[in-house]
């Protein structure tokens, strides 16, 4: 039987543990550049920032990033306003963002919204616990 280079057998023989072990490994480094890619493609909206609701109140967020979900950054924080705050969390991608407040006098709101031409957020925000109570609002802050 004729001798085969283990680059050879490497090639051709698709059952080869060692085929699999560096298919995995051109996989693993696939997925760690296009997240990568993704991660510096998404919207920085961290740090503290505020936002003016059509109905009044001024909110102010403070928020972190804290990991990926496939192609939208994860946040948490809080928010605070003049007589309540709360726990929130969310993501964000290039083009839009949500953040649900758990606020601590028991309603839960959502804030979604888009960002504009010129990177300001602008959206809607509503009560999860009565859809119809809801307000415009938009961002102080614009975002890179």
């Amino acid at each position: 039987m004729a001798h085969r280079s283990r680059s050879t057998k490497w090639l051709r023989n698709f059952d080869d543990p060692e085929y699999d072990k560096a298919n995995q490994l051109v996989s693993i480094t696939t997925l760690c550049l296009l997240r990568r890619r993704n991660v510096m493609s998404l919207r920085n909206v961290s740090g503290n920032w505020s936002l003016h609701q059509s109905n009044g109140p001024t909110v102010t967020f403070t928020i972190n990033p804290h990991g990926l979900a496939g192609s939208s950054a994860l946040i948490d924080g809080v928010a605070k306003y003049s007589d309540d705050s709360g726990i929130a969390k969310g993501s964000v991608t290039d083009g839009s963002f949500v953040y649900t407040v758990s606020w601590s006098k028991g309603p839960k709101g959502e804030y979604s919204g888009n960002f504009n031409n010129d990177g300001r957020l602008t959206g809607i925000t509503f009560d999860l616990h009565n859809p119809g109570n809801q307000a415009t609002w938009f961002s102080n802050k614009v975002f890179s």
